[in-house]
């Protein structure tokens, strides 16, 4: 094994960590490391022993979320060849194998410290150290082609990269829709520039341009988002539409969009459901009760104003209208038929006559049985070759 980690792109499989890490101060960072050993000793991964599996997809997925495990299982549903499924999951337990890998990988180590801060290079030692305990057991398993949920995840890159030494077909999927940061670099650009996979699976042409900008030697094939349900949509106006707020890093960009709204409902004789971030305070907001209600489901309403929210193409292909605050915050580029910066030139767009459906489109391609049938014809062709 060691000859192949020694071929590995250590700064993809530890980018998250790294950027985690970085930029904590030695003290704090020395915790960390000690934290990180400490909780290695009592943690076990639920992997058992695959050898006797022989599988002609292995599909792996290493975060826990709800809208995540909801994607990951229909995805792996479409797939109707010969296929095994790993969920990874900790336990409290011990595991003082952790400590022999600990000892045997310092080549490892000596390679990170080198190139990073000590305490930054330690940190990412002791965690590649857990990773590697995860591929070991994974190595074992009998399969052809392996699918990762998202393969900037540590262990999911990881094992891609070996298995691409391996010359076995990997493939990552699309987990969410993605900004291109290049004037902002941040953690969530790692999403697209760490692709290992020979091929991803994504939701649109945007998607494909946007991976492909980063990764020109991958093979895309958009398949849509099987996740997305169709809703049945009334012809007749319920006199709400709704607003959806982003997370409460864009206090401000919130406050302002509600105060569009209020303005708007009441010169409209309109009434508002509005859709708070689940991490953000209602008290953080002047509301108007009398015409707005806080409510998480915003499908039942005539149109949608948001910002800078990923839901607003969920929203556009279910047929929902969506008019866009345009802001200086990096987002998603949107037809500026449907954008506005004050109230002023929402009421100018309003009722415009424009495709939402075509603008949809572009980001998320197919949803439902039409995306989940291409999901099984892609798996279906690749066993052909």
């Amino acid at each position: 094994m060691q000859n192949l980690i020694n071929k590995i792109n250590l700064d993809k499989v530890l980018g998250i960590d790294y950027y985690y890490s970085k930029d904590i101060k030695n003290n704090k960072l020395f915790a960390l490391c000690l934290l990180c050993f400490i909780k290695s000793l009592f943690l076990k991964d639920n992997i058992k022993n695959g050898s006797n599996f022989n599988n002609n997809y292995l599909f792996l997925k290493t975060q826990n979320r709800r809208d995540y495990d909801n994607l990951f299982n229909i995805i792996y549903n479409s797939c109707n060849q010969n296929k095994g499924e790993i969920n990874l999951k900790y336990k409290y337990s011990m595991n003082f194998l952790y400590i022999y890998y600990f000892v045997k990988l310092s080549y490892v180590r000596k390679t990170l410290q080198s190139t990073k801060r000590l305490l930054v290079g330690l940190y990412l030692y002791l965690k590649f150290v857990r990773y590697f305990q995860v591929i070991v057991k994974l190595d074992k398993i009998q399969f052809c082609k392996l699918v990762v949920f998202s393969d900037v995840q540590p262990i999911e890159n990881l094992f891609v990269q070996i298995c691409n030494l391996r010359e076995r077909d990997t493939i990552t999927l699309q987990h969410g829709l993605f900004i291109d940061y290049k004037n902002l670099p941040n953690i969530n650009m790692l999403n697209y520039t760490n692709v290992s996979s020979q091929t991803i699976l994504v939701w649109g042409e945007n998607s494909k341009n946007l991976f492909l900008k980063y990764n020109p030697k991958i093979n895309v094939v958009i398949c849509g988002n099987p996740a997305i349900l169709p809703i049945q949509r009334s012809n007749t106006l319920t006199q709400y539409f709704g607003v959806v707020f982003d997370q409460p890093l864009f206090l401000s960009y919130n406050k302002l969009l509600l105060d569009i709204a209020q303005e708007f409902a009441k010169k409209k004789d309109l009434k508002i459901k509005l859709r708070i971030h689940p991490q953000d305070d209602i008290n953080n907001y002047d509301i108007q009760n009398e015409i707005v209600s806080v409510n998480r489901d915003v499908y039942d309403v005539d149109f949608v104003l948001a910002h800078t929210t990923t839901m607003i193409f969920e929203l556009l292909t279910q047929g929902i209208p969506v008019y866009k605050l345009d802001t200086d915050i990096p987002s998603h580029k949107m037809n500026q038929q449907i954008t506005f910066r004050t109230y002023q030139e929402l009421e100018n767009k309003f009722n415009s006559n424009f495709s939402f459906k075509k603008e949809a489109d572009e980001y998320i391609k197919f949803i439902n049985k039409e995306s989940y049938n291409r999901y099984t014809d892609f798996f279906n062709k690749l066993m052909k070759l």
